[in-house]
C-alpha cells in the first residue's frame, strides 16, 4: 500500500493496509510497519481537503 506520512512534521505512521467504507465517509486502515514511528494502527478518515493532503 501506500506510505503515509503527516503533513506537519513528516511522521511516518505506516501503509495503507486498506479500506473500510462506512457510508458517509471512507476510512483508511494504515498498518505500521519497520519504518513507522512506533507500532500503532490507524484508522483515518478518508476527507480529502480535511484530513487527507495529497496522494
Amino acid at each position: 500500500g501506500l506510505r503515509v506520512r503527516t503533513a506537519d512534521e513528516g511522521h511516518d505512521l505506516g501503509v495503507v493496509d486498506h479500506l473500510i467504507e462506512t457510508g458517509s465517509n471512507d476510512v483508511l486502515v494504515v498498518r505500521a510497519d519497520a519504518a513507522s514511528m512506533d507500532g500503532r494502527e490507524r484508522m483515518i478518515p478518508f476527507l480529502p481537503d480535511d484530513i487527507i493532503r495529497s496522494v
